[in-house]
């Protein structure tokens, strides 16, 4: 509940500690289970079939406004009030977007966007953030292709660019790539898309660690997984 810019961060070691403010569970969706009647997708608040760590698959916060969104596993947008943090509520404001296979969600909250990568679709769909002055239901601003199996999404300080992964499955794409969008804030233009693909070959793992990368399976855990795996002969 504090909003915080990394130019007004103190020097290391002014950190004296942190306490729990609140804690609030965060359903998976509404409660489709439930026999009479089951809750329907526009009932709100949804009450949810659940908690667990797939009802928060991927989280972000919209410091301006204040509001926390939720991606479930389950392709649902859940959006909890934090205007007072001890004591956080969720809203009537959660939905289920009309997209399938949900990958990623990254917001702009200084310029009010919110962008989900859609896997299968290879899309970008972008999203007005909620005005708390006026709170509704994110709007779809617009929907932009993004190039094939699209899935982690990041923007840059100024939300001018939006660059997202374009995952190499050994199926539908041979070689990683990156797919660059800029312009979608105008709805009179297209908004220029640019895919650059990746070659990885050229660097070794140890390399690529000192550079940041997150690689969480090393020493040649993709030959290991071809010659162990089940699925590996769907692939080659």
């Amino acid at each position: 509940g504090v909003d915080f810019k990394i130019a007004n961060a103190m020097p290391r070691g002014n950190v004296k500690g942190i306490s729990l403010q609140s804690r609030i569970t965060i359903p998976y969706g509404p409660e489709l289970y439930q026999e009479d009647p089951p809750q329907s997708d526009t009932e709100q608040p949804y009450r949810g079939y659940g908690a667990g760590m797939g009802a928060a698959e991927k989280i972000v916060y919209d410091y301006t406004q204040r509001y926390l969104y939720s991606m479930s596993d389950a392709g649902y947008i859940l959006v909890v009030d934090y205007q007072n943090p001890a004591n956080p509520q969720l809203t009537d404001y959660s939905y289920a977007p009309p997209h399938d296979n949900l990958g990623s969600m990254e917001i702009c909250p200084e310029q009010g966007w919110m962008f989900l990568s859609l896997f299968k679709e290879g899309q970008v769909a972008i999203y007005k953030l909620i005005d708390r002055s006026q709170p509704a239901t994110p709007q779809l601003w617009r929907v932009v292709d993004a190039g094939q199996n699209v899935k982690s999404i990041l923007a840059n300080g100024d939300c001018s660019l939006i660059a997202v992964a374009n995952t190499n499955d050994g199926k539908d794409l041979d070689q990683g790539a990156v797919t660059m969008i800029t312009g979608f804030a105008d709805l009179q233009q297209e908004p220029s898309v640019t895919t650059v693909p990746l070659d990885f070959n050229e660097w070794d793992d140890e390399y690529l660690l000192m550079r940041g990368l997150n690689m969480p399976l090393t020493n040649k855990s993709l030959e290991y997984w071809d010659d162990h795996s089940e699925d590996a002969d769907d692939y080659d």
